[in-house]
């Protein structure tokens, strides 16, 4: 159990429900852990007799990243200047992260050096 272990899924599909992708990575994690067996994916993908979602905690929103979402036809426009807003607020936004994460680093080595 490394919570610093980082897991990737490329998930595709044409449309995805509600919190469906959270709901996918629980059941996925939990068989990673010997929590579920694998078939239960399988078990899951029958809608005849799982006509519903299955009954677990939902996988925690934070650490899940959606790095990508492509549409087939599709094509989408931007001026210069609004990239460059864009771009700005995400380097902003980096710059904070990057700094509470260095606050907590030290935080962190305080307290371990005691």
């Amino acid at each position: 159990n490394n919570n610093n272990t980082v897991h990737y899924f490329e998930i595709v599909g044409q449309a995805f429900l509600w919190h469906q992708i959270r709901c996918i990575v629980t059941v996925l994690l939990m068989v990673g852990r010997g929590e579920e067996e694998p078939s239960v994916v399988t078990e899951f993908l029958d809608v005849s007799t799982n006509p519903r979602k299955p009954a677990y905690p939902l996988a925690p929103e934070d650490p899940l990243v959606l790095h990508d979402c492509g549409f087939h036809n599709l094509h989408i426009s931007h001026s210069t200047l609004n990239l460059w807003h864009v771009t700005c607020d995400l380097e902003r936004q980096w710059e904070e992260t990057t700094l509470k994460a260095a606050r907590i680093r030290n935080c962190i080595d305080k307290v371990l050096d005691g």
